[in-house]
């Protein structure tokens, strides 16, 4: 049992470093509940940022992430300490794995909804000016702006066949889930 508390402990472990060392630049989506600042990066680790949809922790990747790391390195532990005999050690590697995860998904959770609750709302964003980052055209591109303090970067495309080309300065018309719509300043307020 030594080798699957060992390979818990390196898999859980290796990828909860991994996972703090590549979140530390978070995205921003515009959303019905304000701006979501995770760092889960679209990896499905189920946050449901109080839409009211059931909230299940096991059904969340770092609920497992976490899990398999405490299962690993308890078992580990007290196998290696000789502190309890198998049975025992099995029983409370699960225990203590399966507290872990849950604790971990619930505080992300918790500290998710707050953020989001608090952040910036989809009407922040209205009338925004942004430079084009990424070219507009027939496909989406990518605008930056600054809102409150904060430097956004989102997704865009624009209306009536316009493009924007990198560096142009564009007004934010319209918010639709996680993008937004843009316009010539000139265009829009028509000036």
């Amino acid at each position: 049992m030594l080798a699957v508390y060992l390979f818990g402990a390196i898999l859980g472990g290796g990828l909860i470093v991994f996972s703090a060392l590549a979140g530390m630049s978070s995205h921003a989506e515009v959303g019905g509940h304000g701006l979501d600042h995770s760092t889960d990066n679209g990896a499905g680790h189920g946050s449901d940022h109080g839409t009211g949809a059931a909230w299940l922790p096991f059904l969340s990747l770092r609920f497992w992430i976490y899990a398999v790391g405490a299962f690993g390195l308890t078992g580990a532990g007290l196998t290696f300490f000789k502190a309890s005999q198998e049975p025992a050690t099995l029983v409370i590697a699960t225990v203590a794995g399966l507290l872990m995860g849950f604790s971990a998904a619930t505080i992300v959770r918790l500290l998710s909804r707050a953020e989001s609750t608090s952040g910036l709302l989809e009407n922040d964003f209205l009338g925004a000016i942004a430079k084009v980052s990424v070219q507009i055209g027939t496909l989406p591109g990518k605008v930056r702006t600054s809102i409150k303090g904060e430097i956004i970067d989102l997704v865009a495309s624009c209306k009536d066949g316009e493009s924007f080309s990198i560096g142009d300065e564009v007004m934010i018309v319209d918010v639709e889930g996680n993008s937004v719509t843009v316009a010539r300043q000139a265009d829009f307020l028509g000036e």
